[in-house]
């Protein structure tokens, strides 16, 4: 795979965003593995947890850039209905697995960085996370299933305030909406992931 890392280690799966010099943007081939690896570790009865975490300093930036600019200029209407529902699959996927899913974010989630990891059953966060929906701000949607998901986790009012203002949150923000779980310190994320 060229976008993502998988380690295996007793009952606990790994998948590491493999594209660290892109803050681990969303491109089309990368959501094509993820569904790939997805679709495996259903039936692995093997394992028992599932970590979804970012190579690097972030953990996704959102849909990758030239992507989006392709999207723009060159899709038909059609294509990008078919794009945003195979993404949509990706997450609705990794929401039905009957392992315990666990974001482990290392960083900045935006966009769909942050449906990524809505799709999981669990966030924990290392204290310097950055929670963000700039779509607005882009003048785009955000889409993906992503609205659905927020607003059954944090509320009404709170996702409209994330998805409406496109505003940043820390990691300590976001647990006081409820996004996220645990905080713990950089170093330590893993670990406590793992435990």
């Amino acid at each position: 795979m060229k976008n993502l890392r998988v380690d295996k280690s007793d009952a606990i799966t790994t998948i590491y965003l493999n594209r660290s010099a892109q803050r681990n943007a969303l491109s089309s081939e990368l959501m094509d593995e993820l569904f790939a690896v997805v679709q495996q570790l259903r039936d692995d009865t093997t394992t028992r947890a599932i970590i979804l975490t970012g190579s690097g300093k972030a953990f996704s930036i959102g849909a990758d850039v030239d992507l989006l600019a392709r999207i723009n200029s060159e899709y038909t209407p059609e294509q990008t209905h078919a794009e945003i529902a195979k993404w949509r699959a990706v997450f609705d996927a990794i929401e039905s697995l009957p392992q315990a899913t666990i974001a482990a974010v290392n960083g900045v989630a935006l966009g769909g960085g942050v449906v990524l990891s809505l799709a999981c059953d669990f966030r924990i966060a290392s204290a310097r996370a950055i929670f963000g929906l700039p779509e607005i701000k882009l003048g785009m949607v955000l889409a993906l299933g992503g609205t659905q998901r927020l607003t059954r986790l944090i509320g009404v009012s709170a996702a409209k305030e994330m998805i409406l203002r496109g505003r940043n949150v820390t990691a300590i923000d976001a647990q006081h909406l409820g996004l996220v779980h645990r905080i713990c310190e950089p170093g330590d994320l893993m670990r406590r992931v793992k435990r």
